[in-house]
């Protein structure tokens, strides 16, 4: 019996948008999570998110969607590419500097 959450995005010429679905499949059907209700608060007043996600397969499902639909993640892969290269060598220093200590 699956009843896991599950979450889907799509286009929507008509509304000149994307679609945001969250559902839940069960034996005896769907539940489906209606819209958003909006409500003016005051700055500073904690509040609980509309969601929380239990699940990285929940969101692997959304971004797998958004890759279909043509977006991609906003930093360039040159710049990521850099930044995991000075991780690299950082950490090499590292093991560097705890190893000939050790000895």
């Amino acid at each position: 019996m699956d009843e896991q959450l599950h979450i889907r995005l799509s286009t929507t010429p008509h509304f000149m948008g994307f679609a945001l679905h969250l559902f839940q499949k069960r034996p005896d059907g769907y539940n489906i999570a209606k819209p958003i209700i909006w409500e003016k608060i005051k700055e500073g007043t904690e509040v609980c998110p509309c969601i929380t996600v239990h699940r990285k397969e929940l969101l692997q499902e959304l971004m797998d969607d958004m890759w279909l639909i043509g977006l991609r993640p906003s930093f360039k892969a040159d710049e990521y590419k850099a930044q995991l290269e000075t991780m690299k060598y950082h950490l090499e220093d590292m093991r560097t500097l705890v190893f000939k200590r050790k000895r």
